[in-house]
């Protein structure tokens, strides 16, 4: 373990345990990219989930990517869109910038709740592009 991580993951730990959403959300990177700790899936998924609740942007966009993915929960791309969404909504610019290289069902999930709220009138195709970039940008100028 390098020094840098047991460091990091000293402060990330105590800022997570003060209740630090940013610090939740870190410390479930640590154990999601296995630094400092055991790999766990399982404990990334804790801590994104704790960091979510708190309202951290970065929380929630790490915890749809694990839900996109089935990575210490079940694979879900409907909760995954409404994570990436609810990031989004918060200030998060994470899936705005990474959409389209999310996984197709994911995406269409997220153009049909784009879709519910009326801001998408496209097909629900699971492809990223202009159409579908503008509707997330209206969505968040309303929301």
């Amino acid at each position: 373990m390098a020094q840098s991580d047991s460091e990091a993951l000293r402060w990330y730990r105590a800022a997570a345990e003060a209740g630090d959403g940013l610090g939740m959300s870190n410390l479930g990177v640590m154990y999601d990219n296995g630094r400092g700790v055991a790999q766990s899936d399982n404990e990334a998924v804790r801590w994104y989930r704790a960091a979510a609740e708190a309202g951290n942007a970065s929380g929630m966009s790490n915890l749809g990517v694990m839900y996109e993915n089935g990575r210490g929960v079940a694979r879900d791309p409907v909760r995954a869109a409404e994570l990436f969404l609810a990031a989004s909504r918060v200030g998060g610019t994470w899936f705005g910038e990474n959409a389209a290289k999310r996984n197709p069902k994911t995406l269409r999930e997220v153009q049909r709740l784009l879709q519910e709220a009326g801001h998408y009138s496209g097909a629900l195709d699971g492809a990223w592009g202009p159409r579908s970039r503008a509707s997330l940008d209206a969505y968040i100028a309303q929301n």
